[in-house]
This record gives C-alpha cells, structure tokens and sequence, in this order.
C-alpha cells in the first residue's frame, strides 16, 4: 500500500536522463505499483542495485535492491522506500540551513570528511576510530563503508549526530589535541584517488572511485556489465575475483594495494590472454608402471572458467537477497532452499534435481566434509526429521546464503552457528 506523506521532495535529478522534476515523497514498499515505483526502480538501475529494467511493480527483487542500497547507504535496511531512502537516492537541492553567514556554511562544508574521501586525514580518523576500537581493520586511507558504519557507531556511542559524517564535532571528540580544522590546510581533504597504495575498496562501496575501477576492468574484459554504475556489487566483485585469479593475486575481492597496482600496470593480464592459457583443462599427464602393465592416468587440473561459474551463480544468489521465501517457488522473486540453489545452478547453465535431499546425492558431485569446504559448494542440512531438508551455497569464511524459511526470506547466515553446526550432513562440490 502506498501512503504519500505531505513533505515535497524539492528537486529530484535523474543522471540517466539529465532531467529535473518535482515530485511528492512517497513510501513505497512490496506490493506498490505506480510511477514513482518506475523512477525508484530506474535509479536503481542505474546505479547498479537492480540488474531488471523498471516494471513499476514493487516485488522482492525491487525490495531487495532497496535493501542493499540503504545497507551501502547506512541507512535503516527495511527495504522499504520512505523520504530518506528516496534523498538519498536521488538528492535534494534544499541542502540549504539557516547560518549566520555565508562563509560558516562554506567552512562547514568543506570542514568534513565523507564517503569517497582519500587522504592523510582519512587515515588520522581510521586510526582514531581503531585505537577506540570502532574500527577493526587498519587504516587505509580510503573512507568507505566500513569507515562510515565506525564514524556512525562511534556517534551514536557519543552522543553525536549520527550522519556517519566526520565533521569538527566528531574530529574533536575523537581526536582531542590532534584535531586541527582541514580549512587551514593546503591540502585538498575531498578529493578521491583512482589509484595509490593506501586505498582500499570494498563490496558494497560506491563512488567515482568504483566506476573508474569498472572501467579498468572492463577495457581487460572482465567487466561485462552494460553500464559503469559508480557501485562495487555482486557483478563488480565476480569481475575483481576473476581478475585476482588470472594475475596471480589473492582472489579476495577486495582491491587493495597489490590489486589496485597490478590493475594499472601494463602487465595486468587480460580476461583473453588468461583464457588462452588457463580455460583449457590442465591436463597432466602421469604414468605409472606395474609389473603386467603400465597405465596413463589423465589428471583434470580446476579450468578458469569452473572458477568463473562458481562466482557467477554466487553473485546470482547473491542479487536474490532479501527475495521473500515460499515453499515451492523457484524464483525469479521467491524461493525456497533447492528453489534457490537450482536457479543459481541454472543460470550458470547447470541442471540439478529439484529437491535438497536428491541434490545431496547426486554422485557425479564429490562429496565433501565441512572440514574442506570451498566457496561454492553446496552444503546441507538435516531437517527435523533427520533426513536431509535444506540446501545452501557455501560463500567461505564459514558463510552461506540460502533460503531460510525461518528467516522468511534468502539471507546469509552462519555454518558456525549451532543448529547449522548440529544439523550439517555434507557438502556437494559442483565444479
């Protein structure tokens, strides 16, 4: 049901088309139909969130990209479309407050560090922020998400504004003597870098910064989204993966120091020249001589393009998050656990049984114990009936996404927690 509240959002801009007009703050949620659905789901679109063109219905997957832009956004992750979800979305021109000059104004907006932002002064504030124990990596420079989430713990704890925004207030409290106003440096404080070794981007990070990374990549071929979104998800990370993987690096996700060089050097391997050495199977070739006879035993090496496929149906999974659960529902907007994990299957061209318990046994696929996991195997579970009941998609770091009909809805969860812990029965390894 849609309810329009009596606030006017002053001036909404749409990148896509250069366009400017006026519209009334809506709440939209699951289930709303309508214009301002279509121009919440074309800005979502656009930025990356939503991967299915505007329809104007407000279904789970609409829901779901709320979801993840308000997370990305610090923002409360309802998945629903109320007036700050819709700021944040397109913005506002009445940024304007009541100051007692113009030049307080340009000092307090200048005076701040924010999301994007890549500097020594960053680096000042991460550092201030791990001392005390908000931040739990160490600094890097690069105010991101992670830095925004501790800035924002760290006001809340304080008694502060809690805009994840480091302004005086906030520098003040957090570095006491140390603090000094960025107005009387030299130094520009706003300014993101493309490159340099203190930077370091994460999924679920967005700004200039990303989509310069995006291009990167895709000049290298492994990029193949149609638009440059400004947003590091699920399309960015299999790209980034895919990357680290031909080149040598540690296959993480994150673009840190080594990754960020290699992406900018000449010698960073394309996407092309990799498949030419790597998708072919490695076939090694060993023999072995028995007293009546001697054999040749052929050893398949894992291919580039298995790889490619595991981080393919995980970002499928991935962008179905927040999808609501139905019990016999195979997507696109529902699912149930074998619901999910067939679809992921699926779309990277793999056919499996409908059901948890014939997917557990399916042969073909090597068995494996929760000891030995890899990120992409299939894991399952009892259900109360001790048989096997439930399916996910193991992520690594003790993480998969599945289906829960506890939850209601595709998360990720814990293979650590104890009913997981208590109810694993075994994986599968697909590829």
């Amino acid at each position: 049901m849609k309810r329009v509240l009596t606030a006017l959002l002053a001036v909404v801009v749409f990148a896509s088309c250069g366009t400017i007009a006026k519209a009334a703050v809506d709440y939209s949620e699951l289930g709303d139909t309508g214009t301002s659905v279509t121009q919440i789901q074309q800005k979502l679109y656009d930025l990356g969130f939503l991967v299915s063109k505007p329809t104007g219905y407000f279904g789970a997957g609409t829901q779901a990209a709320v979801t993840n832009f308000q997370k990305s956004s610090g923002l409360t992750a309802d998945g629903k479309a109320g007036p700050a979800t819709i700021k944040a979305l397109f913005g506002s021109s009445s940024t304007t407050s009541s100051t007692t000059s113009s030049s307080a104004t340009t000092t307090s907006s200048n005076d701040v560090l924010r999301y994007g932002d890549n500097n020594k002064y960053v680096t000042q504030l991460q550092q201030a922020l791990y001392d005390k124990g908000f931040l739990t990596a160490k600094p890097t420079g690069y105010y991101g998400t992670s830095t925004r989430a501790a800035v924002t713990n760290y006001q809340k704890s304080t008694g502060l504004t809690a805009d994840g925004k480091a302004g005086p207030a906030t520098r003040k409290s957090l570095l006491g003597a140390n603090y000094a106003s960025l107005i009387s440096s030299s130094t520009t404080t706003s300014t993101t870098t493309t490159n340099g070794d203190s930077s370091e981007i994460n999924p679920g990070d967005k700004g200039a910064i990303v989509s310069t990374i995006q291009t990167k990549l895709k000049s290298l071929g492994y990029y193949t989204y149609s638009k440059i979104t400004q947003f590091y998800g699920p399309i960015t990370e299999v790209a980034v993966r895919a990357f680290q993987k031909a080149n040598g690096l540690t296959v993480d996700g994150i673009i840190g120091a080594k990754t960020l060089s290699k992406l900018n050097s000449s010698s960073a391997i394309s996407k092309s020249a990799a498949t030419k050495t790597t998708t072919t199977a490695k076939t090694t070739t060993t023999t072995s001589t028995t007293a009546s006879s001697s054999k040749t035993v052929q050893v398949l090496g894992a291919s580039s393009s298995s790889n490619t496929k595991i981080e393919a149906m995980i970002a499928y999974a991935k962008s179905k998050i927040g999808s609501k659960y139905v019990w016999g529902a195979t997507g696109p907007n529902s699912f149930d656990c074998s619901g999910l994990s067939t679809a992921a299957l699926k779309s990277v061209g793999v056919s499996a049984p409908r059901t948890s318990s014939a997917q557990s046994q399916v042969s073909s696929w090597d068995k494996v114990t929760r000891a030995n996991l890899q990120r992409g195997d299939l894991v399952f579970f009892h259900s109360s009936s001790r048989t096997v009941g439930h399916v996910g998609i193991y992520l690594g770091d003790g993480q998969f996404i599945h289906a829960s009909s506890g939850v209601g809805r595709v998360t990720i969860s814990s293979i650590d927690s104890s009913y997981y812990k208590r109810n694993f029965v075994c994986g599968r390894r697909v590829f």
